[in-house]
């Protein structure tokens, strides 16, 4: 588990901010652009990725909320409340 926890946090410091911040733009126009489901499996693989923030986890529990999943749709939500 100290391991994971490591990797995280490793993962972490080699973010790349603005690399990350023109991603973050590409997924906001798949969205503005009407294509949500393409929009939700970016935000979904972003977060796979380390990716966090408030925008990618509202995508991906809006997707899990419309396919029933509401406890994952809550978790995700909770988690973006707080960041």
């Amino acid at each position: 588990m100290q391991a994971m926890a490591l990797s995280l946090a490793e993962a972490d410091m080699e973010r790349d901010s603005s690399r990350d911040l023109e991603r973050l733009k590409a997924i906001h126009a798949v969205a503005s652009g009407g294509d949500f489901a393409m929009a939700a499996q970016q935000a979904e693989q972003a977060l796979a990725e380390g990716l966090e923030h408030p925008f990618l986890l509202n995508l991906a529990a809006s997707v899990r909320e419309q396919s029933g999943d509401l406890k994952g749709a809550l978790t995700l939500l909770e988690r973006a409340v707080a960041l």
